[in-house]
C-alpha cells in the first residue's frame, strides 16, 4: 500500500467509509446542447455542474462529508478513472469549486471497459480500507449513460454482467443505471436493463431521467447518499431512490 492511499490515513476513522462511484458517459455526443430549465446547455456542462452540485450538498451534511469517498470514471474515448477514491472533504479543499475533475466530451462511449475498470478500482479500494481495519458500507455505484443502445460482443456483455452480479450479491455495492434523455432521444433502456439481468434485484435500480433537469438527478443522488450514510448496517437505499424518482 502506498503512503496515504485513497486518503485513508487522513480520513475520519470514527465513521464507516461510504464509497460513491460515478461512471459518467462522456461520449462525443455530450457536446450537444439540450434544453434545460436554465436555457440551452451542453450535456457535458450539465454533468459537470451536477457533480459539483452533488459535492456541495454532501458538504452541507456534516456526517456525510466525513464519511464519503468519491470516485469518477469517464466512459468516452478512452475510459479513465478521472478521480480515484478519496475523502470528499479533502478533495474540496484542494482546488476551486468542488475539487472534482472537469470532464470533457469525446469519442464513443465504452461502457463495458469502463465498468470493468471501475469494478477493479472499487475492489482495490475495498482491500485498502479492510487492510487499514476501517469499517465501510456498500458502495453506491452510479452509471450515467447518455448514448444510443449499448453495443458489444457477447464476451463484453458477460464480463460486465458478472462484475455487477458479483458486486451486488456480495453486498459490496448497490448499482444504479440511469438512462439520460427522453424516450425519443438519449439512452435506450434495453441495454441498461440487460446489464443487470444477472444481478441481485434488491440491490440494483434502473431508471430514466430526462435531460431537462440533470442537476435534479444529482440532488436525488445526494439525498440517497446522505440517507445511506446515516442508516444502520447494510440497509438498502434502493427503496429510498425509487420514492424520489
Amino acid at each position: 500500500m502506498t503512503e496515504n492511499e485513497y486518503g485513508l490515513d487522513t480520513a475520519e476513522h470514527t465513521v464507516a467509509r461510504v464509497p460513491v462511484m460515478f461512471i459518467v458517459d462522456t461520449n462525443g455526443g455530450t457536446k450537444h446542447q439540450i434544453t434545460t430549465e436554465n436555457g440551452p446547455r451542453k450535456i457535458i456542462f450539465e454533468l459537470n455542474e451536477g457533480l459539483n452540485h452533488f459535492a456541495r450538498e454532501i458538504e452541507s451534511d456534516f456526517k456525510a462529508e466525513l464519511a464519503i469517498d468519491v470516485s469518477v470514471t469517464s466512459t468516452g474515448g478512452c475510459p479513465t478513472v478521472e478521480q480515484e477514491f478519496y475523502p470528499i472533504h479533502s478533495i474540496s479543499t484542494q482546488s476551486l469549486s468542488s475539487g472534482l475533475p472537469e470532464l470533457t466530451a469525446g469519442g464513443p462511449s465504452l461502457v463495458f471497459e469502463s465498468i470493468h475498470k471501475s469494478r477493479k478500482h472499487l475492489t482495490d479500494y475495498v482491500e485498502a480500507v479492510d487492510e487499514k481495519g476501517l469499517s465501510r458500507k456498500p458502495a453506491l455505484v452510479w452509471l450515467l449513460h447518455e448514448s444510443e443502445p449499448l453495443a458489444g460482443s457477447e464476451e463484453e456483455w458477460e464480463i460486465a454482467q458478472r462484475a455487477i452480479k458479483k458486486g451486488t450479491e456480495g453486498r459490496d455495492m448497490f448499482f444504479f443505471a440511469v438512462g439520460l434523455g427522453g424516450s425519443h432521444r438519449g439512452a435506450a433502456m434495453e441495454g441498461l436493463n440487460k446489464l443487470v439481468t444477472e444481478a441481485d434485484d434488491e440491490n440494483v435500480t434502473v431508471f430514466r431521467h430526462r435531460y431537462r433537469n440533470i442537476r435534479e438527478l444529482f440532488h436525488i443522488i445526494s439525498n440517497v447518499t446522505i440517507e445511506h450514510t446515516q442508516g444502520e448496517g447494510l440497509s438498502s437505499p434502493v427503496e429510498t431512490s425509487l420514492r424520489q424518482i
